[in-house]
């Protein structure tokens, strides 16, 4: 599906307030439970971009190893990350689709078929 391409991206460099300050904490943590913190206080915020920011940020910094990721990724935060991204994917520009693919991937995560099917567009 169409739609979503010429959506606002980019990273949220000139956001304000709360929206600013989650992105910016989500950029500069370079741990996996300081990045679940993140998720865990203040989900109820996440929009698109904080949301792709997240589970790649996980994939980055909690999947040196299998043992990294599968804690990564039975962490009950990671459940909410997964919400938030069903919640927030048809929202995504192609970047933030392709950080949410490359992220499940790099974590071993399927995320299920709709929101592969969602990715595809």
């Amino acid at each position: 599906g169409g739609g979503r391409r010429g959506r606002r991206g980019g990273g949220g460099g000139g956001e304000t307030g709360r929206g600013g300050r989650i992105q910016g904490d989500l950029t500069s943590a370079t741990r996996a439970k300081d990045i679940l913190a993140i998720v865990e206080a203040d989900a109820d915020a996440f929009d698109a971009i904080h949301t792709a920011t997240a589970i790649h940020r996980l994939a980055t910094h909690g999947s040196r190893d299998q043992r990294d990721r599968d804690d990564v990724v039975r962490d009950v935060r990671f459940g909410t990350l997964t919400t938030l991204v069903d919640r927030n994917l048809r929202d995504m520009n192609s970047q933030g689709l392709a950080n949410v693919a490359w992220a499940c991937a790099r974590l071993e995560f399927n995320p299920g078929v709709e929101v592969l099917r969602t990715i595809a567009g």
